[in-house]
């Protein structure tokens, strides 16, 4: 999917990006307050086995339109398995 190889993401480390655990990647760039405390709640969170927030050109077509989610989290679930939620 081009979407995730087009742009470069840019941020400034404690001005709109943090240092993660679970995230996909190392650094996550936010775009507002509740994303970065979501964030960090996802990262604290025992439930959670990774997470990642989706690019904006990000979609799934669905028989009633096109969604657009802002996350996918992985969920641990019983031993060692885990499920995918988007939202």
């Amino acid at each position: 999917m081009k979407v995730f190889t087009d742009s470069t993401i840019k941020g400034r480390l404690g001005v709109n990006a943090i240092k993660t655990k679970k995230h996909l990647y190392d650094y996550l760039v936010f775009d507002s307050t509740n994303e970065r405390n979501f964030a960090v709640e996802l990262d604290m969170s025992t439930d959670v086995a990774l997470y990642a927030k989706l690019p904006n050109g990000f979609y799934i077509s669905t028989p009633v339109g096109n969604c657009n989610p802002d996350w996918a989290i992985a969920f641990y679930k019983g031993k060692g398995k885990a499920y995918l939620f988007c939202s």
